[in-house]
């Protein structure tokens, strides 16, 4: 691949996206020395400022280790696989890989009418809260949950601050899914998400819509905002 200088997108992302498509594909395999700022600035007719900021946004990203006076070397086969969309929960997925999560709430526990014509349970009031999941210190997950009122009467007595939905769902409901449906779609963040994750520009993030069904009726709808940059999400499928 070649950098195109016509690109709205900056040459130091393209150059970035280049040197992480090779380490994707196996190109560049773990424990392979990048090349040096020197030459890849050579290679690609760019500065080495351009260059070495090409190298930290993958350093970010986990996909390369920086070792004084020796360069960059590929360190992908380190970051974290996270199986997040089963329902044992977020928090679940993250602890098998013993990685803490801490959960900050941006909405607490209301009852909200829904006016979003391809929510699930427009036009109806729900319970409804929002939070945000952080790993190492970094914003990863924004979450927001909409739950019938029928189904889980006086969730409220319920403290979310401390219990898994899942094990709220299966112990004090006596509930177990008898489906569970999932979109996916790649979106590029506005100002609201910004502001939720700490973005200082547009990123592109994973969104996924789930629906989880008790006895075919649609219980648990829940909008997932997922920056991908420091951990490699999954999911398993099983007959």
């Amino acid at each position: 691949m070649e950098i195109n200088f016509n690109s709205p997108i900056p040459v130091y992302l393209q150059l970035a996206n280049i040197i992480e498509d090779e380490i994707i594909s196996g190109k560049l395999k773990e424990g392979d020395r990048v090349y040096s700022e020197h030459l890849l600035a050579r290679k690609y007719n760019l500065s080495r400022i351009t260059v070495r900021r090409s190298l930290d946004e993958l350093l970010k990203k986990g996909y390369i280790t920086k070792k004084k006076g020796s360069g960059s070397y590929v360190n992908y086969n380190s970051r974290k696989q996270i199986s997040i969309f089963d329902f044992s929960g977020i928090t679940e997925a993250f602890n098998r890989e013993n990685i803490e999560l801490k959960k900050i709430f941006i909405d607490k526990l209301m009852i909200k009418k829904v006016l979003e014509n391809k929510n699930p349970f427009s036009g109806k009031d729900v319970y409804y809260f929002s939070r945000v999941d952080i790993a190492d210190g970094v914003r990863i997950i924004f979450e927001k949950f909409f739950l019938d009122r029928e189904i889980f009467k006086n969730l409220e007595k319920f403290n979310l601050e401390k219990l898994k939905i899942s094990e709220i769902v299966e112990k004090e409901y006596f509930l177990k899914p008898s489906k569970i449906k999932q979109t996916y779609k790649a979106i590029l963040s506005d100002k609201y998400l910004e502001n939720i994750f700490l973005f200082k520009k547009k990123k592109t993030i994973l969104f996924v819509k789930r629906e989880i069904f008790f006895e075919d009726k649609a219980g648990i709808y829940s909008e997932i905002f997922i920056d991908t940059d420091r951990f490699d999400f999954y999911q398993e499928i099983w007959r």
